[in-house]
């Protein structure tokens, strides 16, 4: 049997955010009525969320839904070149020695690497080929008539979202997985579903709920800079 180490990337392999870094690029090369209109979209969230009215998990998930807003009417060449730039130039400057070494080394065992993230999957694959995962789990813009239309497909790759796509993904490929002993990383109490799916779950920097979490269920915390 094999054993995968699935990997969160916002936070957890590095320390920029994809969405900052999406709408930096969109406002500075893009068009910036499509990240006015992002912000529209989420300002009520977003005040909702800071007089604690809903949970992370309510916020999050219209957050990562509507990434793809700031993609509107690109082809495809336009969001290779974006994408790239958010990958090479705001995300991995960004990265957490420790983290990249551990999955390093998991490489180095043989181990299956798989990212899982509310990334947009282009994006998504790009930081997979930089650190040589296997697979890729990430949210998926829409894609029509040569040109990404500002949606997504769901689900939006997040909380519980994360455990099923990976149980999915190695129930498609048919390999069976040596679950406990096998490994995940993360830095939000929302992807302790998919930690759960393996014997050796680590918080990475974590949330002040992933903690406690952690402390409580015996899970290694790891705290990196």
């Amino acid at each position: 049997m094999m054993i995968v180490a699935l990997f969160d990337c916002d936070g957890t392999l590095f320390s920029a955010q994809f969405g900052r870094g999406l709408m930096k690029y969109a406002s500075e090369q893009g068009d910036p009525k499509t990240v006015r209109k992002y912000y529209r979209i989420m300002l009520l969230p977003h005040i909702l969320r800071s007089i604690k009215l809903i949970s992370k998990e309510r916020y999050h998930k219209p957050l990562i839904r509507n990434l793809a807003l700031m993609i509107e009417s690109w082809d495809a060449q336009e969001a290779e070149k974006g994408f790239r730039w958010v990958v090479e130039e705001y995300l991995l400057p960004t990265q957490f020695h420790q983290p990249a070494e551990i999955l390093k080394r998991h490489l180095e065992k043989g181990h299956q690497v798989v990212l899982v993230s509310g990334i947009l999957k282009p994006a998504l694959e790009m930081v997979g080929k930089y650190y040589r995962a296997v697979e890729t789990i990430g949210t998926v813009p829409e894609f029509k008539d040569q040109r990404y239309t500002g949606s997504t497909l769901p689900p939006a790759v997040m909380g519980r979202a994360k455990a099923d796509l990976v149980m999915e993904l190695f129930g498609q490929k048919g390999e069976r997985v040596d679950w406990n002993n096998s490994y995940a990383y993360a830095d939000s109490f929302l992807d302790r579903e998919m930690m759960m799916l393996v014997g050796n779950p680590v918080a990475v920097n974590p949330d002040d709920k992933l903690r406690a979490y952690s402390l409580k269920n015996n899970w290694q915390i790891l705290e990196v800079d």
